[in-house]
């Protein structure tokens, strides 16, 4: 997959960087701020990756690719 720097289609906001690099999968097209980011999200897309980590809450078990979206997801149970 490839990573593509994008022009923002409407100026910058305050604070906030702009969202440059798109996905270039079809029916995707997602922006994110951060080269990183668009590399991270490009697993989700491919077959040879396996979401081998797990919510440890009970009765959840959702899976995900990184330690950082189990975190994140976790603490919705926490809520």
């Amino acid at each position: 997959l490839s990573q593509n720097a994008v022009a923002s289609a409407s100026p910058r906001k305050r604070g906030r960087p702009s969202k440059k690099f798109r996905c270039n999968v079809p029916n995707c097209g997602k922006l994110f701020t951060h080269s990183w980011h668009l590399t991270r999200h490009a697993n989700t897309h491919d077959p040879q990756m396996e979401a081998a980590l797990r919510c440890r809450f009970p009765g959840c078990g959702k899976l995900f690719l990184s330690q950082y979206h189990v975190d994140r997801h976790f603490k919705s149970h926490l809520n």
